[in-house]
């Protein structure tokens, strides 16, 4: 019952919206990892609305410099606590902001390669002390850098492992690597690749939860908010959950 009344709102908010709105053109500054669901959610959107969306990808901190910039936005889609601290600015409207899925740190291999265990903090340590080479997206302002080093350094294996890193610095090289043994990543990086299979997500013990609440959030200066609020309810609507499961995430 709750999730017909929650679909019928939104549904009902987006006709309405229709109804009484000329089509407007939103422009949303993303985190890259979203990319993949929102390529599939946003074209029934803009059917839905008669409404454009403008959307622009980056890493996390790159997203979060080039709003606090200026760059324009009616949508900004960033971690919960980084929209937190936009709204505190006054760069976001603070009751806007909406939990639209979440991430985690996810382990992958070579295609071809025998997927080792990773149910335990034990077991992910010895999976990377064996492996020859690990990738992960290493740029700055990227969350997985600082997390996945976070992990080496709770492990301990610092030293033993400091010549197999492969930092990588672009997403495109990223969806290009190959060579690697281990790739740590997003899901919907994992899932995207073509050289390596998803082993699974990483013990809760070497996560790091709130850098992956990815949430959407009003621009104070929005050029359309009511256009930008339905927008953000159509994301985080029921119909759209089944969207970011497929690509490896947790609805809200």
């Amino acid at each position: 019952m709750k999730k017909f009344v929650a679909l019928s709102s939104i549904v009902l908010a987006i006709v309405l919206h229709g109804a009484i709105a000329h089509a407007a053109e939103l422009k949303v500054l993303s985190v890259g990892v979203l990319r993949s669901a929102l390529t599939d959610l946003l074209p029934n959107y803009e059917r839905m609305t008669g409404d454009k969306v403008a959307i622009t990808y980056d890493f996390a901190g790159a997203v979060k410099t080039r709003f606090e910039k200026g760059e324009p936005a009616d949508v900004v889609i960033l971690s919960k606590p980084d929209l937190l601290g936009l709204a505190k600015m006054h760069k976001i409207a603070a009751d806007s902001i909406t939990v639209i899925a979440s991430s985690g740190m996810a382990l992958g291999v070579r295609k071809g390669m025998p997927k080792p265990d990773i149910g335990s903090v034990d077991a992910v340590k010895k999976a990377l002390l064996a492996a020859k080479s690990i990738a992960f997206l290493g740029a700055p302002g990227n969350p997985d850098g600082v997390v996945v080093r976070r992990i080496i350094d709770s492990l301990r294996i610092a030293k033993e492992v400091s010549g197999k890193l492969k930092p990588i610095k672009t997403v495109d090289e990223l969806g290009a690597e190959k060579d690697a043994d281990i790739l740590l990543t997003q899901p919907p990086a994992l899932l995207a690749s073509a050289n390596y299979d998803m082993v699974g997500m990483l013990p809760a013990q070497l996560q790091d939860p709130d850098r992956y609440i990815w949430s959407a959030g009003t621009a104070a200066k929005a050029s359309d908010p009511e256009t930008a609020a339905v927008l953000i309810r159509f994301l985080a609507a029921p119909n759209s959950r089944p969207v970011f499961k497929a690509k490896g995430m947790v609805p809200p």
